[in-house]
């Protein structure tokens, strides 16, 4: 919570567990917490798994009530009537899915930012990830650098993603030029996302409303050649730019969806309204940036590979900015040269430091030993 300077999270999703749950509700009250689907569903397998593996139409209309219900209401109508239609009323595990339907199905969160996933996958594969790296029988020391290795793969990584990025650009499926903005907007694993859905969008018909003035119009769309029987509703305030889909996908994910693009084909909108582009998805909030204008540092740089991985990300950053400017380029090469011999003086300094602090050392050693004192021996006639 420091970090976060007390700022409790809007959203979080978690595994299904009772005691995560109540630990949530006391100390975050305002979270929306969502447990993950594929827990649930996982857990579904494993207790319908016979009904499941027998009745082929059950389980596609199992999954299809879940994925497929856009409204609460949509979801609980097609939960009863399934219950009915397969005489299950009476099912256990059913039951209790149906109980805490408010902290897993996708309807009662249509409205709330869980982008392209609802499951935890992706921290799941993180933690898989991490344990390819570190043993049980580790010691504390030996999880700390292998901590720092997998942080510092997986930041090498993101720099490669970003150079290809910023050196390359994403082939274009269309003309349109909403995609051309996009393409040099959003991060290249955004914007591949967004013309998946550019893509979708040629595949759906839609009615023709009978006039288009600055009031709301209301478009109804569904698929081509009826592969699919459902219809997407749409309200359009022109004059706003404004594009409400009950598919609610732009609340889920912060990208426009595919129905909203085949309206605003069909409107001659050229490009996507500002409101609708979201910095966070953006090629610039990826760059790591100070006020200064010098990429951010992670962690304390206490060893030489880290300091190698550190200046490595920044230098491959400055590279991808010049390369495709002649000046540019020109201005990060003379620097570089003048920046070898100032790095060798600052060895060659660092050498002679240690060596003088070594010497010096060696010295008040030397001065802080004591000398040998020679005791003086007894003579034999003393001694008899």
């Amino acid at each position: 919570m420091i970090a976060m300077n007390n700022e409790h999270p809007l959203h979080l999703m978690t595994d299904q567990d009772k005691a995560m749950e109540t630990s949530i509700k006391d100390v975050f009250p305002n979270t929306v917490h969502r447990c993950c689907k594929w827990h649930v569903q996982r857990k579904a397998r494993e207790k319908l798994g016979r009904i499941l593996s027998m009745d082929e139409i059950f389980e596609q209309v199992f999954y299809g009530v879940i994925n497929d219900s856009e409204t609460v209401d949509e979801f609980e109508e097609n939960w009863q009537h399934m219950l009915h239609c397969f005489d299950l009323v009476d099912n256990r595990h059913l039951s209790n899915m149906w109980r805490t339907r408010e902290t897993w199905a996708p309807a009662y969160f249509r409205k709330n930012f869980f982008p392209f996933t609802s499951t935890t996958g992706w921290s799941e594969g993180l933690n898989s990830y991490f344990k390819t790296f570190v043993n049980p029988q580790d010691s504390v020391w030996r999880f700390v650098q292998q901590y720092e290795v997998l942080q510092e793969t997986m930041l090498d990584c993101e720099d490669n993603q970003a150079f290809i990025g910023h050196a390359t650009t994403a082939p274009l499926y269309s003309r349109y030029n909403f995609e051309r903005q996009a393409v040099h907007f959003y991060t290249r694993n955004v914007f591949l996302k967004f013309q998946k859905e550019v893509m979708a969008s040629t595949g759906f018909i839609m009615n023709l409303p009978p006039a288009l003035d600055n009031a709301s119009v209301r478009f109804e769309l569904h698929s081509n050649y009826f592969e699919n029987p459902r219809i997407f509703s749409m309200n359009v305030v022109l004059a706003e730019e404004k594009f409400e889909c009950s598919c609610n996908c732009f609340e889920m994910n912060e990208i426009i969806c595919a129905h909203i693009i085949r309206v605003m084909v069909h409107l001659n909108v050229q490009k996507i309204p500002q409101r609708y582009m979201l910095e966070r998805w953006s090629e610039a909030a990826t760059t790591a940036m100070s006020s200064g204008g010098c990429l951010l540092d992670f962690g304390h740089l206490a060893t030489n590979t880290l300091k190698y991985n550190a200046l490595c990300r920044k230098y491959t950053w400055l590279a991808s900015q010049a390369c495709n400017n002649d000046l540019a380029y020109k201005i990060m090469n003379d620097a570089a040269h003048q920046l070898e011999p100032l790095i060798a003086a600052a060895k060659q300094g660092a050498l002679q430091e240690q060596q003088e602090a070594n010497q010096q050392q060696a010295t008040q050693q030397q001065q802080q030993t004591p000398e040998p004192t020679t005791v003086p021996q007894p003579d034999g006639d003393a001694m008899l």
